[in-house]
């Protein structure tokens, strides 16, 4: 049986133009008089592949699929001719996704010109998920839950289909495929149907161009373009100046676009000085390298070749040069551990556990400028995770030592006392403008930022939840830099969206005030500690920075840092997490334990339960968020109540939490 399948939108289109013979084994079956389908559970990827492959064509509909996805079914599954429709206008965002992949734009915008892709996009939201696949020998009916793409073929999820081969002179078969593609044509009735590329292929009609510089045209021009302009007018300011290290009091011009927005003219007034006189703004170079007055931590830029790093420090240029000053290095591990064994002379309930957390802050901190490349790295591979690293959030009681934390965080990337940034009057207009203005700088010095208020980021009001939801998703594109975000705070309970966001380290510590302590770390933070020049320069040397592994995003700092214990010839501490922290130790149940020894939470027995009785709601509702799934409780009042079938399991956490290694 010829199949032959008629596109009412384009009278020319005949398939079966396209179809070559099988080179393959031949199916010797009968015509199927049953039409009895086949189903499959698909929960590898090779069943997947073996549903979709041996076919020379496929048309589909589906709700979801990639631009990288498109180009793999040419190439792996051995398809001459596509043809797909894409639901809810999901089309719309390729254009934004192929931004800097001016290879994979090449390679699609040839498919769709030679005729062998066709991708139609409309704004209904489409959740048909239909497949017709054709060779000589047979048409194969795919219908069940797959879409198109990485997802479902990469076997992350689980999917279910049906499908049925028809085969040439079945009765049965051939009305069943005259009926599908009444559907499948039915679907091309939308009236908002667009092509995709078609914007493309006018352009290059049009355009004396080279190809690459309309492909990158044409892959840019759906930005905001208010935000791609603040953008541009940032970016050049700090490249200026951090052009060259002389006097601070050198003049920074920027030619304005006749279109800058009211309120970016504005912000280069009040935040540099800027005299902005017939387009052309000028301001004081000096002005723009203090960092506190732009985001409030120095910015930074480190060389990709050689990992030095330039830092804009009290309205100068600092360089911080890779070097070979192996004394150095062993002196600046030496500092770090110093620091982190001050835990030992507080009050501290696991120390064992707050100095391999601390030692991880530390990781974390040294490898957070590195955040962009590692971005670039999974672009480049097609495999970018849009969500991007998580950020840091440091939980620890009030006047524990978060803020001094934090300056040592800022002395080992800087070599100077940098003070973070107040999170106490951050409201939500001022994380935003943090935030952009960070964004806008091309910085890759994180954010550090002390004491942020529980308003910030739980609650109905959260303030942060959509910032750091859309943070890499909405703007990030390769070539730029965004900072992490680092943040201490006082306050327990995390959001549920927080948890996939943040990256959650606690800090269950209390320092005492003591003279030696104090005369500890003066001598730490007046010290220079080379130990980030050295990171950098070994981090930057490597491929892939690894900080979008999905279950440790700190993969590869664990692996620079042993080495830089074995170059600088000292033994790596025993505190040292060679693993996540949260894998060896039970930090929930070292919180709950602690509150215990330490009389902040009252214990008794009654009729076989557990009655804990506290001072405060918020601070029951701390504990009891931390106790496992299995361990049952309600209630009453600032009472929490364990009941009695739970209380064996509730023993075992607690016991747990003593030793703190996890059960």
């Amino acid at each position: 049986m010829a199949i032959r399948t008629t596109n009412p939108q384009d009278d020319n289109l005949n398939w079966q133009s396209f179809l070559k013979p099988d080179t393959g084994t031949i199916s010797k079956r009968k015509p199927n008089l049953q039409l009895i389908p086949n189903s499959i559970f698909l929960k590898r990827k090779k069943q997947w592949e073996t549903l979709f492959e041996g076919f020379s064509s496929l048309r589909g509909i589906t709700y979801v699929t990639s631009p990288g996805f498109l180009l793999e079914i040419f190439t792996e599954m051995g398809y001459e001719k596509v043809d797909l429709l894409i639901g809810d206008g999901l089309a719309d965002t390729y254009k934004d996704s192929l931004d800097g992949h001016l290879g994979l734009i090449e390679h699609l915008y040839d498919r769709i010109t030679g005729g062998s892709l066709r991708v139609r996009s409309s704004k209904a939201k489409i959740h048909t998920k239909l497949y017709i696949l054709e060779s000589d020998e047979k048409t194969r009916i795919i219908c069940g839950s797959p879409n198109l793409s990485f997802t479902a073929a990469g076997s992350r999820q689980r999917e279910y289909a049906w499908y049925v081969d028809v085969y040439a002179n079945d009765p049965l078969g051939e009305d069943m495929l005259l009926q599908v593609n009444a559907d499948y044509n039915e679907h091309l009735k939308e009236s908002d149907i667009v092509e995709f590329m078609d914007d493309l292929v006018e352009m290059r009609q049009e355009s004396n161009n080279p190809t690459d510089v309309d492909f990158k045209l044409w892959s840019s021009s759906s930005e905001d373009q208010e935000a791609k302009i603040v953008r541009t007018i940032m970016s050049d300011i700090k490249t200026q100046a951090f052009e060259h290290d002389d006097s601070a009091q050198e003049i920074v011009k920027i030619n304005l676009p006749k279109n800058t927005p009211k309120k970016t003219k504005n912000h280069l007034m009040k935040t540099y000085g800027a005299k902005i006189t017939s387009g052309m703004a000028t301001m004081p170079r000096g002005r723009i390298l203090e960092h506190t007055e732009s985001i409030g931590v120095p910015l930074m830029e480190i060389n990709p070749h050689n990992g030095d790093v330039k830092l804009s420090i009290n309205g100068t240029v600092k360089h911080i040069e890779t070097s070979d000053d192996m004394q150095g290095l062993h002196q600046g591990l030496e500092d770090i551990e110093n620091y982190i064994r001050l835990v030992d002379r507080a009050v501290c309930h696991h120390p064992d556990a707050m100095k391999m957390n601390l030692m991880e802050t530390v990781l974390y901190t040294l490898s957070a400028p590195f955040a962009n490349e590692s971005m670039q790295s999974r672009w480049d591979s097609n495999s970018v995770n849009r969500r991007g690293p998580k950020h840091l959030v440091v939980y620890g009681d009030g006047h524990n030592g978060k803020t001094t934390l934090f300056r040592f965080m800022g002395h080992l990337l800087t070599g100077r006392s940098v003070e973070p940034v107040s999170g106490k009057g951050l409201a939500k207009d001022n994380w935003q403008a943090l935030t952009d203005h960070a964004k806008s700088m091309d910085t890759v010095m994180p954010i550090l930022v002390d004491d942020i208020k529980s308003r910030a980021i739980s609650g109905n009001a959260a303030t942060l939840e959509q910032i750091l939801k859309t943070y890499w998703e909405n703007d990030w594109q390769p070539g730029r830099k965004f900072p992490l975000i680092m943040m201490n705070t006082n306050h327990d309970a995390l959001s549920e969206w927080a948890k996939t966001r943040l990256y959650r380290l606690d800090f269950l510590v209390k320092f005492r005030s003591d003279s030696k302590d104090d005369a500890v770390l003066s001598r730490i933070l007046e010290r220079p500690n080379s130990v980030f020049s050295h990171f950098a320069k070994i981090y930057s040397s490597l491929p892939d920075s690894g900080m979008l592994a999905d279950e440790d995003q700190l993969i590869v700092a664990r692996k620079v840092m042993v080495e830089l214990y074995k170059l600088a010839g000292r033994r790596v501490p025993d505190f040292f997490p060679h693993a996540l922290p949260e894998n060896v130790y039970d930090m929930d149940a070292i919180y709950c334990a602690a509150r215990l020894n330490y009389g902040v939470v009252k214990q008794r027995r009654k009729r076989g339960a557990r009655k804990l009785m506290f001072n405060s709601r918020p601070s029951l509702y701390a504990f009891k968020a931390r106790l496992p799934p299995e361990v049952s409780s309600f209630v009453d009042d600032k009472t929490l109540v364990i009941e009695p079938p739970s209380v064996k399991s509730y023993n075992a956490f607690i016991s747990s939490g003593k030793s703190g290694r996890k059960r």
